[in-house]
């Protein structure tokens, strides 16, 4: 809760620390997580409806892609709802939103809990899938991709974060052959992103968008 009450910066530093405090939770507690070895032998559900997952791995894909667009649809409809209005209003000024009479505390808890609801059944459908758990994959890098992937598609968005995702697997792809140029990369990145374009690429579309329909 009290992570809640912080803001900009301070609430990300908390975050990153309660992701490493998860990391090594999972990491020494060897009778809990399994330790170092983690979680192994899980099983991937057997079939949903007409999708089998034993003999096709490809199903799993569908799964995925379906699972993607139905939470994105609910997203949609939640942010065009009023208390998505809300939460807009507190993400353009927290201090004016509490000031006219608005819990932000309990409106940034119920933001927290969704995604978390959101990135929880995602890591879900991975340790199914991937049948096993490790506790890298709770581990800092995890936390700065995703902060990164938000970041380069463009926060406060739905569409943004999809994008981000596109270019970042690309580039860890195409970087997979240097994983030592891989952070240097990423730190000019963002330093790039955050001086010139802060809010992503979908503030960047929707700029040359404005200029190309006036010019």
């Amino acid at each position: 809760m009290s992570s809640i009450k912080t803001t900009g910066a301070y609430f990300a530093v908390t975050t990153f620390f309660l992701a490493h405090f998860v990391y090594l939770l999972f990491l020494n507690e060897v009778t809990l997580t399994g330790g170092p070895l983690g979680f192994r032998g899980i099983r991937p559900p057997e079939s949903i409806g007409p999708l089998s997952f034993e003999s096709s791995m490809e199903n799993g894909y569908l799964l995925i892609l379906f699972s993607f667009i139905f939470i994105y649809i609910l997203l949609r409809k939640f942010v065009n709802s009023n208390v998505g209005l809300i939460l807009k209003s507190i993400e353009q000024d927290d201090i004016l939103a509490d000031s006219i009479g608005i819990n932000t505390a309990a409106y940034k808890l119920l933001s927290f809990v969704i995604s978390a609801t959101v990135a929880g059944f995602a890591g879900t459908m991975f340790a199914h899938f991937f049948r096993l758990l490790h506790p890298t994959t709770f581990s800092w890098f995890l936390s700065e991709m995703v902060v990164i992937i938000t970041l380069v598609g463009g926060l406060g968005t739905l569409i943004g974060p999809v994008l981000g995702a596109g270019i970042v697997t690309f580039i860890l792809e195409f970087l997979r052959f240097a994983p030592e140029i891989r952070y240097i990369g990423w730190a000019i990145a963002l330093i790039a992103i955050l001086m010139f374009e802060p809010k992503g690429l979908i503030g960047l579309i929707k700029r040359v968008g404005r200029r190309w329909k006036y010019a």
